[in-house]
């Protein structure tokens, strides 16, 4: 009798596994996975990178740059991107690509209330290289969240 409820218990555990599944990728859940991830890109990895160029001006008037400062700072997004795209993807296969993103979304917010605090060169430098090291996080985790939302398994 006992031997009998075990196997019950262990087929309706598989037949919930192979519903979970299921369920998981052929619903309609993950189109909003996708909308999702796409604004996620566009609202915080793309738009504050692209609101840049469009303050220069004012920009550097404020902060007295030159033309080869605005270009250092314009630059220096792309440095620390080299290196933490790799690691972006390893957290999030270590942690989850979900937890990745709410820390990595928090800190980008951060990274921009920084730089819009910035008093100097030096100091709008820090900002946008904390910036440029957290945006390929962001990307590499949206990339993993919708693979694994659309995966043909």
């Amino acid at each position: 009798m006992n031997n009998s409820v075990y196997r019950v218990m262990q087929e309706l555990s598989l037949r919930n596994t192979a519903l979970s599944m299921k369920s998981h990728n052929d619903s309609s859940y993950k189109w909003i996975i996708l909308a999702l991830a796409t604004l996620t890109n566009a609202l915080v990895s793309a738009a504050p990178a692209m609101c840049m160029p469009v303050l220069s001006h004012e920009i550097s008037a404020e902060l007295d740059l030159t033309l080869v400062q605005v270009g250092l700072v314009w630059g220096i997004v792309a440095l620390p991107a080299i290196f933490t795209g790799l690691i972006g993807g390893s957290l999030g296969d270590r942690f989850g690509a979900k937890r990745i993103l709410i820390v990595s979304c928090i800190l980008i917010g951060l990274t921009g209330s920084l730089r819009g605090l910035a008093w100097d060169f030096y100091s709008l430098m820090v900002a946008m290289f904390l910036f440029g090291g957290l945006t390929p996080i962001v990307v590499m985790n949206n990339i993993k969240a919708c693979g694994t939302w659309f995966s043909r398994r």
